[in-house]
């Protein structure tokens, strides 16, 4: 982020592809450091997981912290 810090908590490699993993421990779903990302990097898909159910919103994908194994 811009003139602050942002940082997203993994990098998950498939293949030739890097996927930004970004870990929520409840059910707020922001995710500044990880939309950060996507504006720098344009990855395929940016995801996060959280005590959320399972989404797709564009780009941004939520899986849920007990689905993490469905990356």
């Amino acid at each position: 982020r811009a003139g602050g810090t942002a940082e997203i908590d993994f990098l998950v490699e498939q293949g030739e592809k890097i996927i930004p993993l970004e870990v929520k421990a409840g059910r707020h779903a922001h995710s500044r450091s990880l939309s950060s990302y996507g504006k720098m990097y344009s990855p395929d898909r940016l995801v996060r997981t959280t005590l959320l159910n399972l989404k797709a919103d564009g780009l941004m994908h939520n899986i849920p912290l007990y689905a993490l194994n469905l990356l």
